[in-house]
């Protein structure tokens, strides 16, 4: 318990340096300090979004794994044993095929949602649900 905070606190600040580090490299050219032109652009307009999406989308992921993984408890369970990237991938076709790929996010989301209910669903059906009978 003694070694968790500071464990917290180094990979915060590991986490926020690499925010930054990332925000402002690459093949532009132009460093942290500069006046070049668009220069504000694309670190504004371009390189941070693209790279807080890129740690929120991580973040995300490695919270939905670590409940995964404490509900199964096993570290090695993932989203392929309830069915759920399977839903998933069935929401993300559905959304190409029907509406051009334009709500793709969406609808995998839904189709994972979806996949997740429904195996709850058939586990809850004799009114004791176990990690057992999910599986």
């Amino acid at each position: 318990m003694t070694r968790t905070i500071p464990l917290i606190i180094g990979l915060g600040i590991a986490a926020v340096l690499t925010i930054i580090l990332c925000t402002f490299t690459g093949p532009a050219g132009f460093g942290f300090v500069t006046t070049a032109p668009g220069a504000a652009d694309i670190v504004g307009g371009i390189r941070l979004p693209r790279v807080l999406s890129a740690f929120f989308v991580g973040a995300s992921l490695a919270v939905s794994g670590a409940a995964m993984q404490s509900l199964f408890r096993n570290p090695m369970a993932d989203p392929y044993i309830l069915g759920t990237s399977s839903g998933g991938a069935l929401g993300a076709s559905l959304a190409i095929v029907f509406f051009g790929g334009f709500f793709v996010p969406v609808f995998a989301w839904i189709g994972a949602i979806v996949a997740m209910l429904i195996v709850w669903a058939i586990a809850s059906r004799r009114g004791v649900i176990s990690v057992e009978t999910l599986l």
